[in-house]
């Protein structure tokens, strides 16, 4: 009797491997044969399911996203003020650092790899706009200005890391919430 596959979950599953060998190695560096190796499947394997190498990419990173909206839905939802929600973002990224750390340079050689392709139509900055209006009613945020200071934020002191600095998350979410406070009025904080 032939063997019953959950392709959809399987497809899943080869995508969620594949951020390890892609941070691993670097998106412009690896093959589909080394991913292939790395996955423990045939490359006609990886073709079955995935056109090519930046359908790879992109599909992984769409589920880390959609992974991360699910974590960020559970942990705020309840939460009841905008401070609060932004310690748990923090708290967030303060568990999955390196995670985040590797997500973050892997869109950063991608993007560049784009552009040397001639590719205008980023991905990355599709991700963005996928990812904004859910962040904005997570956090209950209304401007977006505000938004993008906080993905920035975050981003530096990811790379902080490269000029050596250990991030204490915790303190940096004290700053920031004081700082978007501070900005806001008093109503919209709460």
């Amino acid at each position: 009797m032939p063997k019953i596959v959950d392709r959809d979950r399987y497809r899943k599953e080869l995508l969620g491997k594949s951020f390890h060998l892609f941070a691993q190695q670097g998106y412009a560096a690896i093959a589909m044969r080394q991913l292939a190796e790395g996955l423990g499947v045939s490359t006609g394997t990886l073709y079955h399911y995935f056109p090519s190498k930046q359908a790879i990419f992109e599909q992984m990173m769409l589920e880390r996203i959609e992974h991360s909206l699910r974590t960020f839905d559970a942990d705020l939802t309840h939460l009841p003020s905008l401070k609060a929600k932004i310690v748990a973002v923090f708290q967030f990224f303060q568990r999955e650092e390196k995670e985040a750390m590797d997500e973050l340079l892997l869109c950063v050689e991608f993007y560049q790899h784009q552009q040397r392709e001639g590719q205008t139509n980023s991905i990355i900055q599709q991700f963005y706009q996928r990812l904004k209006p859910e962040a904005m009613q997570l956090l209950g945020i209304q401007d977006e200005t505000l938004l993008q200071f906080l993905f920035s934020i975050i981003d530096g002191l990811l790379l902080a890391h490269i000029y050596g600095a250990t991030i204490d998350w915790m303190a940096q979410a004290e700053l920031i919430s004081a700082t978007i406070e501070s900005y806001l009025p008093r109503s919209e904080t709460r």
